[in-house]
């Protein structure tokens, strides 16, 4: 459960933070339970993922968690069909660059970022480097 232990922890890192004592207090999970979790190290089951996941309040994060978990749980065979044009593969998996300033480099760097497991991450820095550039942000 690497990718949903890792998930879980950026959520509840925030912003805002959340203690694992909260969260597991507002999803009603056991404290060692989701500590274990969180640390990766007990096998997840459907019914706790249901429970985990519905005490998330946000969405996206709760997507990120479901495909977490599914990344975690499904081989890699099968994890080859949601990068072919499934209805459920991330939406840049497919994404076609073609920016006549940027190198062909440039453009599998940017389709790498947008791929990186810690996307918040990649979306601040670019964030940073547009506001540096003197793009206008809305």
């Amino acid at each position: 459960m690497k990718n949903f232990s890792k998930e879980l922890n950026a959520y509840l890192a925030g912003p805002p933070r959340l203690s694992q004592a909260a969260f597991a207090d507002l999803t009603g999970i056991n404290k060692s339970k989701l500590s274990r979790v969180l640390n990766g190290v007990t096998p997840m089951d459907r019914p706790t993922l249901d429970v985990l996941v519905n005490g998330v309040s946000d969405a996206d994060w709760r997507r990120r968690l479901v495909a977490a978990y599914i990344y975690d749980t499904a081989s890699p065979a099968a994890l080859s069909y949601l990068k072919t044009g499934s209805p459920v593969a991330e939406p840049w998996d497919n994404l076609n660059l073609e920016w006549p300033k940027l190198s062909r480099r440039g453009q599998h760097a940017v389709q790498g970022l947008l791929k990186h497991d810690n996307l918040p991450a990649v979306e601040k820095a670019l964030i940073n480097m547009a506001i540096l550039a003197g793009v206008p942000l809305s």
